[in-house]
């Protein structure tokens, strides 16, 4: 008689662990890179502009732009970009346990730290987007950190700012797939 199949079994497939062989892994590519960032940008310009949109967030922006103004240090821009990181960190909650964001995650790629161990959910919150999130609201500084965090991926360990200071690397899971 063939064996019987338990409907309330857990299912039975390959799962991607955090696991400490990451330091076997080689780096991401920064095409791939580049690609999760795109998608998570997309997803969080998605959300956003609507919000901001509907709250009159850009025709303020717009009328003060037009007299010559800066915005870029206003309490409501230094609010936005608070909620901008809540939001970031609500809609990627389940995948920053792994070390990724929903980009990541389509692409097969991981964040670890140096030594391969996983990079928990605090620190990819607090040492590799928080960081980013202050510099984009300080004027000059957003443009140096952007140029400089960019740049740095075309050394030859692949790390960018955000790397260096939350001491990390982006490695890429589609060898341990098999």
């Amino acid at each position: 008689m063939d064996e019987e199949i338990n409907p309330y079994a857990a299912p039975q497939s390959a799962v991607l662990s955090s696991s400490a062989n990451d330091a076997d892994l080689p780096l991401a590519s920064r095409w791939h890179r580049l690609g999760a960032i795109l998608v998570d940008s997309l997803i969080m310009a998605a959300i956003v502009i609507p919000l901001q949109w509907i709250t009159g967030t850009f025709q303020r922006n717009m009328a003060a732009a037009q007299r010559g103004m800066d915005t870029s240090l206003t309490l409501e821009n230094f609010a936005w970009g608070l909620v901008g990181l809540g939001i970031l960190v609500a809609v990627n909650w389940g995948p920053l346990q792994h070390g990724q964001t929903i980009g990541k995650r389509l692409l097969k790629i991981r964040v670890s730290n140096l030594d391969g161990s996983p990079c928990d959910r605090m620190q990819n919150i607090v040492w590799r987007m928080f960081p980013g999130q202050i510099a984009a609201l300080i004027p000059y500084v957003r443009y140096v950190y952007g140029i400089v965090d960019c740049v740095m991926i075309f050394r030859s360990d692949k790390r960018t700012l955000h790397d260096f200071i939350a001491k990390t690397k982006v490695v890429d899971l589609r060898p341990q797939l098999g």
